[in-house]
């Protein structure tokens, strides 16, 4: 291959490659079993996806395979709305297998495809129709044998103002292929070990692979006072003996925290974005809390309400509260909120989103252009030393000639 081809072939390789050089992306685990799987079962398992760009990421994922009918992902519909990433917000996204009922027993095999979209300039909109894509391989399992199987775990009661229910919070994982709903028993011994309560509930239905936080609260006729519970959930083979007290009313008092509101300082139009407000139960028992707030732009005028869904959060923990928003407009957004719990308001917190026109892309695009230009460059001097080297050479050839 001539001189001139080989420059030809390393400026068009490297044109090809430059835009995925500052961008990758990473899924874990990189392989999933599904394990007897029930027909007509349920299964889930998670993955996380990564990336080590700063600016929103757009992903999409495809499936394929002889199971790919069987496949479905969560908690986001991925057929609506695509995933956004950046390097400090992965996402934890859901594989669910749900085989038909007449499918027979055996192995079968297919593959997830994560898929970045086309990393375009956010300015410009210009770009390489380069991708770059992670191949996420599947393996089921199919049987007819039904297993029931569970582990219980963080059982214990909150402290409570007398007249209030009973806090009973427990987390249990469905480690079979049935749906459960296991049954949980609670024995309330006073200070001299008397019997002074029992209770018997079901707890919510839970699908195979899965895990859940519940919360139970049990009305009860407790005294001021400090009690000792022995909480048992058969099923699961699980047993614990708390201690809890009961105080008078006013003896507790709930305190919390928007820690903050978290989302990517930069965004494009018609992209997902995340944003996510932070809230600590610093209180003493647990609280039902949500996220109310809104999205202004620049003018002040509202573009979204945000009113998340309501969750238990247990004394001490730190609890997040995701909403999405697709800009469909350039300009700065200004989102703002409070955390409400249990009647009361945290104080407001508020963040700032700046939006483009275009794409998601990496950070470092800006890099990638300096470094197609430097390789540029370098090619440009090859060529030029080629040349000088081809004019010496005649020059001797011409005066060898004279001679």
């Amino acid at each position: 291959m001539g001189f001139k081809k080989i420059i030809i072939s390393l400026i068009i390789l490297v044109l090809l490659s430059i835009s995925v050089l500052g961008v990758s992306i990473g899924v874990s685990p990189a392989k999933i079993n599904y394990e007897k799987v029930l027909k007509g079962g349920y299964a889930s398992r998670t993955i996380s996806i990564t990336t080590d760009t700063l600016n929103n990421l757009s992903i999409y994922v495809e499936k394929s395979g002889s199971i790919a009918e069987w496949v479905s992902f969560g908690p986001i519909d991925l057929s609506v709305e695509n995933i956004t990433i950046t390097r400090s917000n992965p996402y934890r996204l859901d594989i669910i297998i749900m085989p038909p009922d007449d499918v027979a027993n055996g192995n079968y095999t297919g593959s997830v495809r994560v898929v970045t979209d086309k990393i375009q300039d956010v300015v410009t909109g210009k770009g390489s129709a380069v991708k770059a894509a992670f191949l996420l391989d599947l393996r089921v399992e199919i049987t007819g044998e039904e297993i029931i199987g569970c582990v219980a775990g963080g059982l214990g009661i909150n402290n409570f103002e007398v007249g209030e229910d009973i806090p009973v919070f427990f987390t249990v994982e469905n480690t079979g292929n049935v749906k459960i709903s296991p049954e949980i028993n609670i024995e309330v011994f006073d200070l001299y070990e008397r019997l002074v309560e029992e209770f018997s509930f079901i707890s919510d239905e839970l699908l195979p692979t899965t895990q859940q936080r519940l919360i139970e609260e049990l009305i009860n006729d407790l005294i001021i006072s400090q009690y000792f519970a022995k909480i048992t959930i058969p099923l699961c083979n699980h047993k614990k003996e708390v201690t809890f007290t009961v105080v008078e009313p006013g003896g507790i008092s709930d305190e919390g925290e928007l820690l903050m509101i978290k989302n990517p300082v930069w965004a494009v139009t018609e992209q997902t974005v995340q944003i996510v407000a932070v809230f600590k139960n610093l209180g003493e028992r647990t609280v039902r809390a949500k996220f109310t707030g809104v999205i202004k732009d620049a003018l002040g005028e509202i573009i979204k309400v945000i009113d998340t869904d309501s969750i238990n959060v247990k004394a001490g923990e730190t609890q997040e509260f995701p909403t999405f928003f697709k800009p469909e407009n350039t300009g700065q957004y200004f989102i703002s909120g409070k955390i409400n719990y249990n009647d009361k308001l945290t104080f407001e917190k508020a963040s700032v989103l700046n939006v483009n026109l275009g794409t998601a892309s990496s950070e470092s695009e800006g890099k990638n252009r300096l470094y197609l230009l430097f390789i540029i460059i370098v090619l440009l001097l090859l060529i030029t030393i080629r040349k000088k080297k081809i004019i010496i050479r005649r020059k001797k050839r011409r005066n060898i000639l004279k001679f």
